[in-house]
Parts: C-alpha cells; structure tokens; sequence
C-alpha cells in the first residue's frame, strides 16, 4: 500500500513540475504560418502593450493594424486590407509556447495555425 502511495505522489510530483504555466509573453516572438505565405513578430513595448506587424512573403495585400488588444489568454488584432478594404478580427490563441492559432472573422473567414520561429 505505502509503495503504491509512493508511486502516485512521484508520478504527480514528476507531472506537476514538467507541466510549465503559458503567459502572455509566450506570445512575443517571430511567427510563421502553417500552410500560407504570413509570418508576423509579435512584441511587448515599453508600456507594457501587445505590438504587432504582419507581412506576406510572396507580396501580398499590404495590412493597417486598427487595434491590438490581449484579454481573456487572446492577442485580438484588428486589420484592414488596403487593396480591397476588408477588415477582419484575428483571435490568437497559444495552444503551447511554440504553436498557435488565428481564428479570423470578418470579410474574410479562416482559421490558421502558427509556429514559433524565434
């Protein structure tokens, strides 16, 4: 009975020390994108908010960030394509600290996934 105590406490301290808490600055970093042309770096300034940039590396539509807010464990980024004036809500969400995902919604309607490159 007490080696089988033993067993369990070790095998939940051994869990509960490998298992690491997701923060918000595992947002910052260079991020790519699964499966399109997007990448995007994602920082904390000096006053403690969220900056973002995004690019297309094929020379897509260029992007106006309007808004970039983190609430609720999400980065929500708000973005107007110049060319055609669509503007569309992207909802990030850490799956682990080197994988993401975008949920987007607006004109435009897709979810992507992003791994961390730096």
């Amino acid at each position: 009975m007490k080696k089988s105590v033993f067993i369990t406490l070790i095998a939940f301290l051994s869990f509960t020390s490998s298992y690491t808490q997701i923060t918000k600055k595992d947002f910052i970093g260079h991020w790519t994108s699964d499966g399109t042309s997007t990448e995007c770096v994602i920082w904390i300034d000096k006053n403690d908010n969220f900056q973002y940039v995004s690019w297309d590396r094929n020379g897509g539509q260029g992007l106006e960030i309007l808004s970039v807010k983190y609430e609720y464990n999400r980065l929500i980024v708000r973005t107007r394509f110049k060319e055609n004036n669509w503007v569309v809500t992207m909802s990030f969400a850490l799956i682990d600290e080197y994988n993401m995902t975008a949920k987007i919604i607006g004109d435009a309607n897709a979810i992507i996934n992003y791994k961390k490159l730096k």
